[in-house]
């Protein structure tokens, strides 16, 4: 693997949602022994040693038994098999500069048993972690919490498929409780969020938003508006909150049913989006910068293909006066009777 190639499973693997850890193989072996050997004729370990520029960094050295009959069970050897494996390895371990770190290493290299049936063991070199603190965003972790939140792994999917980079516009015109944009802040903490909100303060509380954002310290919002989306006035505010610029990415999961109570007749939440991204785009004042996203949700009708849900969705019309074009349908199953689309928008001119 390039070093070009594993910098970007890094960094994927850091905004994964659904990744735990990511590996680069070094060595396959029947010893600890041979394990060793492979390594230091690849140079796999080079950084380490002297010369190298990680040299001083601290290490660990972890066994993980691995049973392939029950897919993802790992069972952590006994400190004796790390022990027998650190000895055996003693050749290539004691060329490294930095000192053994067991709580918070800076790199860790594991040796798998039991992953293949070619060799006995694989070693390995953590590249990284997953989101592990995904789970901070919960609704249940959370000070405002709407009746129907998004689920972590759900809104930072939606901030992965925005394609989030630094210092990103990202708005969500329908924010509620701001999964969304707790996500993007999650995902990439550079991220100058914005959210637009009608509620009043009884059901979102802007407070304990900005409050959840604190707490977690987090980028603060760069806007937080109490308003309709539908309002030239309230999107020229959120364009005020990010100086004036374009949005990079719009996330939202607008409130379908809920709306249409509250504004009975009105057309489906993502026709109005669209409709004030014609608006703006035709006073010279876009909302939505060219190759920018819109990730949102759409309920599912109980059929099966686009064109049945032409009612919830723009029409192609307002899609090209608005300059925007229909990426992605995703299916989410919500229950065993229940699901949604996750559509995906990018702006084209």
């Amino acid at each position: 693997m390039n070093s070009s190639l594993s910098d970007l499973l890094t960094e994927a693997t850091k905004r994964s949602a659904h990744v735990r850890s990511t590996f680069k193989v070094v060595s396959e072996a029947d010893s600890f022994e041979e394990l060793a050997e492979i390594a230091q004729r690849s140079n796999s370990f080079a950084d380490l040693e002297e010369g190298g520029v990680n040299y001083l960094a601290s290490w660990c050295v972890r066994v993980r038994q691995l049973d392939r009959t029950r897919f993802g069970k790992t069972l952590r050897s006994p400190l004796s098999r790390e022990r027998e494996a650190t000895a055996g390895m003693t050749n290539l371990l004691q060329k490294f500069g930095g000192k053994v770190n067991l709580r918070n290493p800076d790199e860790m290299i594991y040796i798998f048993e039991g992953l293949t049936a070619r060799k006995k063991f694989v070693l390995c070199r953590k590249l990284a972690d997953g989101l592990e603190n995904m789970s901070s965003i919960a609704p249940t972790t959370r000070k405002c919490v709407t009746s129907t939140p998004l689920r972590p792994s759900v809104a930072v999917s939606m901030a992965n498929i925005a394609k989030l980079q630094k210092n990103f516009n990202v708005l969500d015109p329908y924010a509620g409780s701001c999964s969304t944009l707790l996500a993007a802040a999650l995902v990439e903490p550079t991220c100058k969020t914005v959210g637009i909100e009608r509620a009043h303060g009884g059901i979102v509380s802007f407070m304990k938003i900005q409050e959840d954002f604190a707490v977690r310290k987090f980028t603060p919002l760069s806007g937080l508006i109490r308003g309709d989306s539908r309002d030239i006035a309230i999107r020229d505010k959120a364009i005020e909150a990010i100086s004036g610029e374009e949005f990079d990415a719009i996330l939202t999961d607008p409130p379908y049913g809920i709306r249409e109570k509250v504004d009975e007749g009105c057309p489906p939440p993502l026709v109005e989006l669209f409709q004030s991204i014609i608006e703006d785009r035709e006073r010279g004042k876009r909302l939505l910068r060219v190759g920018g996203r819109i990730i949102a949700f759409c309920p599912n009708r109980g059929e099966d293909d686009l064109t049945d849900k032409q009612s919830e969705l723009p029409s192609k019309e307002q899609m090209d006066r608005a300059g925007i074009k229909l990426v992605a349908m995703m299916k989410q199953p919500m229950n065993e009777s229940l699901s949604r689309w996750l559509v995906v928008f990018e702006c084209i001119e």
